[in-house]
């Protein structure tokens, strides 16, 4: 991946930490099972490394500032980097806080992530 994502996100970082009941990525994680959890949160730590250009805690990720930019940028990298299932697991995560940001009214529906 070129660094575009990571150039376009680091200003924005840090951000301070929002109650967990307004975190898309608590949110999300919190609605899932326990091993799915773990692997969702695996998942998410993958992304926002990507998405930072460093090691970066994905509950502080601000998700709601990605965009159609970014988020095809992680595809490109997870395909990359990973056999497809494990692109498709992480690209899940990815869609569930990008889901649970506009739930939350955090960003309105005009990120893109689309299926193949």
């Amino acid at each position: 991946m070129d660094n575009q994502a990571a150039l376009v996100l680091r200003p924005q970082l840090p951000v301070p930490r929002t109650p967990a009941d307004q975190n898309p990525a608590t949110v999300y994680l919190a609605r899932l099972a326990p091993q799915s959890r773990r692997t969702q949160a695996g998942a998410l730590a993958t992304i926002s490394e990507l998405l930072a250009g460093a090691p970066h805690d994905p509950l502080t990720l601000p998700w709601h500032l990605l965009g159609y930019q970014h988020t095809q940028a992680v595809r490109a990298a997870l395909a990359a980097r990973y056999a497809p299932a494990s692109t498709n697991t992480m690209l899940a995560a990815l869609r569930g806080v990008l889901k649970e940001a506009w739930r939350l009214g955090l960003m309105d529906g005009n990120y893109c992530l689309s299926e193949r």
